[in-house]
């Protein structure tokens, strides 16, 4: 189970938008990566200091014993919240380049 593998997919949509420069591309995953960002802000939890954390997250190559048991599923892990971050500022930067060249009023 990986919690944030749908958000870490979007990276490959902006992928070939960064390599064709196909602009009505973007327009077409425009709406995938909104949605995407909205999964990822209402699956974030805010912790103690009040910063948003993912949660649970997987955290690959590293494992801990509870009980005996081990686990794999921690709080925040650095790969999961640089999935968010990284689709975040795509999504941004999409949505800019969309409104620069007049193309987000046509799709609305």
């Amino acid at each position: 189970i990986f919690p944030v593998g749908g958000l870490w997919l979007t990276k490959c949509l902006w992928d070939r938008f960064e390599y064709t420069g196909d602009i009505e591309y973007l327009a077409r995953i425009a709406p995938v990566l909104k949605n995407a960002c909205m999964f990822a802000f209402l699956y974030a939890a805010q912790n103690y200091t009040r910063r948003h954390m993912v949660s649970p997250a997987v955290i690959p190559g590293v494992s801990y014993l509870v009980d005996g048991e081990e686990y794999t599923v921690g709080y925040g892990s650095t790969q999961s919240l640089g999935i968010v971050h990284d689709l975040f500022d795509k999504a941004v930067t999409g949505h800019l380049f969309l409104v620069e060249k007049g193309i987000l009023e046509k799709m609305q």
